[in-house]
This record gives C-alpha cells, sequence and structure tokens, in this order.
C-alpha cells in the first residue's frame, strides 16, 4: 500500500478516491475521522486525510490521474470578466454572462 496523495478536507479525498475508483484502482482514505477533532488536535499535513493506493501497480497511474484531475481543477479556475453588452462582472467559469447571457470572450 502506497500514500497517493493528501487532502485538504474528507470531501476532497472522497472525490479523488471515487475517481480513481472509477479507473479500476483501488484506494482507501486514511485520516478523516481526525477531521472531526480538529480545533482538539493540530490540523496539519499529518492530520489531514491521505489517499492511498491498494496495489503498489497502481501508484503510478493513480498518480497520473490525480496530476490531471488538478491540472484541469487548477484550469477552471478561470479569472474573473466583464460581459462586453452589458457590462456586468461575471466569475471565470462562467461561459455565458448571468445576466444577459452573452458568450464569454475567449
Amino acid at each position: 500500500m502506497k500514500k497517493v496523495s493528501g487532502s485538504r478536507n474528507p470531501a476532497d479525498a472522497h472525490l479523488i478516491k471515487g475517481i480513481l475508483e472509477a479507473a479500476g484502482i483501488e484506494v482507501i482514505v486514511q485520516g478523516e475521522f481526525l477531521w472531526g477533532v480538529r480545533g482538539e488536535v493540530p490540523v496539519g499535513y499529518d492530520t489531514s486525510p491521505t489517499i492511498w493506493v491498494k496495489n503498489d501497480y497502481d501508484y503510478d497511474k493513480a498518480n497520473e490521474i490525480i496530476n490531471e484531475y488538478q491540472n484541469v481543477n487548477n484550469y477552471t479556475k478561470a479569472i474573473d470578466w466583464k460581459c462586453m453588452k452589458c457590462g456586468e462582472s461575471n466569475e471565470g467559469l462562467f461561459t455565458e454572462c448571468w445576466k444577459c447571457g452573452t458568450s464569454k470572450p475567449y
């Protein structure tokens, strides 16, 4: 069993777990129960949830999948933009203006 990733919280850990399981990789999440005692114990890298592959031979494939997920996730953190038609400010994730429906300029 090898650790492939740390996580900020149990929800993120289980999201990654689901992505890996969908790819046929058996994984477990460890440390998620420590999340309930945050404030009582220091929260840090050692006490945050971690994702582990059950079979060592899945380690490289799991890392590739996690890196791809993180790259896509970082890509979606787009810059906020202003609609050219109505002047409304929109969050970067919107592909159309929430006010008038004009498409985001690319």
